[in-house]
């Protein structure tokens, strides 16, 4: 958001340049000055030479001296014309009008831009996207799962999402923003109060109606600490009715069939699950669940779809780092101050594995694996190369801050459980 305002302030600067320059006491050599010069000189050679033609028609001059007269008032005003681009040419007084006038234009545009962008502009929904793109990564570091109070810049962005809210009850857009946000910061009981309030501005028959429905029971299931209760099972129940594929429902109902030893029962939905679940949802959540019931119902693993030695092999995936500080960066850092260790894909945001430490632990050995995951469904074994970060926070925030000390690696392969030395010996510019 700084930058955004810092160059709406380069270009507020660049027009008042444009109105303040001709009053500027070095450029005041003006044009103007120029052309009224050579006009007074050209003057003065028309005067010149009517006079000698006088003098010539009246037969006090001989025509040969006219014509040399004529040639050398010539010579001089090309001369003089010559001279006047080389000399400095005299400045136009500026009064106390003409900068009034500048002045008053600098605020006219200054005040119209500032006006047109609060009523046209979107300051405010950037502010929130920016948040909400970084709630992604409240996960780890001091605001990981189990932390109740959101991060300051959550918070403000929370708070803002009510004010517009209250203005636009009805604003669906707004409304899936601060639930999101809501269960960005673990607050599901107020995320499941936002997904019913955004259902009754649908056709409660829709699939839309019965998705919403599906997000309010998962919300309240988090929000219970995992256990299902009737308010949940009534709202699954509601949702299955209008679209028996809605995947949170089935999720949820696959989950409390597992966790009641109905193992077949907790494949058939999920199974079902997967016909409207997105492919990472998919990958990530349903078939390693599916995988681990039949495991439960003791499938041998040639009946399980994806070869046991895959699994092994994604299961033992890892990364060993042999964690340093370079000497020459040490007395920029305290014992106290907070260390960030975590992988995420190549190209991607969202972390994998993560683990949080202190300076004072140094030097250190850390493993990330699935045990380490940020999120459940979203593990180390689910990708093939990740980037591993390590990043001293000066102000103890998990978003980057300029001078904050860090270490990178990129394009790790996670399935041959590397071992990295990794020494913290830059500085976030």
């Amino acid at each position: 958001m700084t930058a955004l305002w810092l160059v709406f302030a380069l270009l507020i600067l660049l027009a008042f340049s444009f109105i303040f320059w001709p009053l500027l006491p070095f450029y005041r050599k003006n044009k103007f000055a120029h052309s009224i010069q050579k006009q007074q000189n050209i003057a003065i050679f028309h005067d010149r030479l009517h006079e000698l033609e006088q003098e010539r028609n009246q037969g006090t001059l001989e025509q040969t001296t006219f014509i040399t007269l004529k040639t050398e008032l010539e010579k001089t005003l090309l001369q003089d014309a010559q001279d006047q681009d080389d000399k400095e040419l005299k400045k136009i007084d500026v009064s106390s009008l003409h900068w009034l006038i500048a002045i008053s234009l600098c605020l006219t545009l200054f005040i119209v831009s500032l006006g047109m962008y609060f009523k046209f502009g979107r300051s405010d929904d950037l502010s929130i996207s920016q948040a909400i793109a970084m709630a992604e990564q409240t996960q780890t570091g001091e605001h990981q799962s189990d932390s109740k109070t959101p991060p300051p810049n959550m918070e403000k962005s929370i708070a803002l999402l009510e004010s517009k809210i209250a203005q636009d009850p009805d604003n669906k857009e707004k409304l899936f923003l601060l639930a999101n946000s809501y269960a960005a910061v673990n607050q599901f009981d107020k995320a499941a109060k936002i997904y019913e309030q955004m259902a009754k501005l649908v056709d409660p028959d829709s699939d839309e109606s019965a998705g919403l429905k599906g997000a309010q029971a998962q919300a309240l299931f988090q929000a219970s600490e995992e256990k299902m209760t009737p308010e949940i099972h009534n709202l699954i129940k509601k949702a299955l009715t209008i679209d028996p594929f809605e995947p949170s429902s089935l999720m949820l109902q696959g989950i409390d069939a597992f966790i009641s030893n109905n193992y077949k029962h907790a494949i058939t939905f999920w199974e079902k699950a997967k016909k409207k679940s997105g492919e990472e949802q998919v990958v990530r959540f349903i078939n390693p669940a599916i995988k681990a019931a039949e495991q439960k119902l003791g499938i041998t693993p040639t009946q399980v779809q994806e070869p046991q030695n895959q699994d092994s092999s994604i299961s033992s995936s890892s990364v060993t780092i042999d964690l340093s500080l370079s000497s020459t960066l040490k007395s920029q850092v305290n014992d106290e101050q907070i260390i960030f260790v975590f992988a995420r894909p190549a190209g991607g945001r969202m972390p994998l594995a993560a683990e949080r430490i202190k300076v004072k632990d140094l030097p250190i050995r850390i493993v990330l694996d699935d045990t380490k995951a940020a999120m459940p469904t979203a593990k180390i074994s689910s990708v093939d190369t990740v980037e591993v970060t390590a990043r001293i926070s000066l102000s103890g925030q998990l978003m980057p801050q300029k001078g904050d000390l860090f270490a990178t690696v990129k394009n790790v392969v996670v399935k041959d459980n590397p071992t990295l030395a990794l020494e913290i010996n830059q500085i976030v510019k």
